[in-house]
């Protein structure tokens, strides 16, 4: 077995943890999906130490609930995050939301790109007939990243050079389920435009994980100089992603050993926490649990790919 898989699925007891955070008052941040699982961890620990916090997503109902939790912790949460709607399996709705960012902040620090689908229903594609797994997990992400460059590179700009803003792609170690050479170019053709895609649920979304690393290093290659953007593996987690496995036959007859082979979701916000705040964290780095640095899978390393992946999404999501 790949060493690099148990490094990631079995890691050491953290050093780094939310205590490390340094202080963030009077950073702007943004967690897409940022009150449930990761995202809520996330979101707490950036509030504790003094971050004003975007939540992107979609539920506003959700959204309270998760308000409702942080007050009630030990000790509570006293500042309150902000809502923004935003639907990242539309191309409509991640522009809206920049939108809706800008109008309120001249700069954004921080960037997590947290929220994803994990293996929904076979066949399940967006409203354009898009895989739902590549739509939500990479093109609505990227859509709202690109339209947030000037907020993230208003920090360089405005911190006279002295600071650079940051965007963290939660990707998984289910990249490693990418077809071989990190992309099946046929499959990411919307249904009707091509031949049905080959690939089945776990590569459709190994595709989607290994293109959440593609698509920040080529962030960070375009626009390294004033955003340093980063991708992670943020562990085997305890949380809502996988639901729609829990409805399979086989999950459910295992389902005893899952505590074994998984962790508390609070442990997973430490590598984009680490990532996001860090002093020492360059450009282009894969994190890995907890707080550490690693290395994915090698074609998610390659420049050509990751290049043809963002002009795809530059042909591919107009709106």
């Amino acid at each position: 077995m790949d060493t690099q898989i148990l490094r990631e699925a079995f890691p050491p007891a953290a050093t780094w943890t939310a205590q490390d955070v340094p202080d963030m008052t009077g950073k702007v941040c943004a967690v897409t999906g940022g009150y449930g699982g990761v995202g809520y961890h996330t979101t707490k620990a950036l509030l504790a130490r003094g971050a004003k916090v975007y939540v992107l997503a979609r539920s506003e109902s959700k959204f309270q609930s998760a308000i409702q939790r942080l007050a009630a912790e030990n000790p509570p949460i006293v500042a309150r995050p902000h809502f923004i709607p935003l639907d990242l399996a539309s191309r409509t709705s991640p522009l809206d939301a920049a939108r809706d960012l800008a109008s309120r902040e001249s700069r954004l620090d921080v960037l997590f790109c947290n929220a994803g689908v994990m293996v929904p229903p076979s066949g399940s594609l967006t409203d354009e007939g898009y895989d739902l797994q590549w739509a939500t997990n990479v093109m609505g992400h990227w859509i709202l990243t690109t339209a947030l460059i000037p907020l993230l590179e208003n920090v360089y700009d405005a911190s006279g050079r002295a600071q650079k803003a940051r965007v963290v792609h939660t990707s998984s170690s289910g990249h490693r389920f990418a077809p071989r050479g990190a992309v099946d170019w046929e499959s990411l053709k919307p249904e009707g435009a091509g031949p049905p895609p080959k690939l089945g649920n776990w590569a459709l979304y190994g595709q989607s994980k290994i293109g959440n690393i593609l698509v920040a290093n080529e962030l960070d290659r375009r626009h390294g100089a004033k955003i340093i953007s980063t991708s992670c593996n943020p562990g085997n987690l305890q949380t809502d992603l996988p639901r729609h496995l829990k409805q399979s036959i086989f999950i459910r007859l295992v389902g005893f050993i899952e505590p074994l082979l998984t962790y508390p979701a609070h442990l997973g916000a430490l590598t984009q926490l680490y990532l996001g705040t860090a002093p020492d964290v360059a450009g282009g780095a894969y994190g890995i649990p907890w707080a550490r640095i690693g290395d994915p899978r090698e074609d998610a390393k390659d420049p050509e790919t990751a290049r043809k992946v963002w002009e795809w999404l530059e042909r591919e999501c107009r709106v």
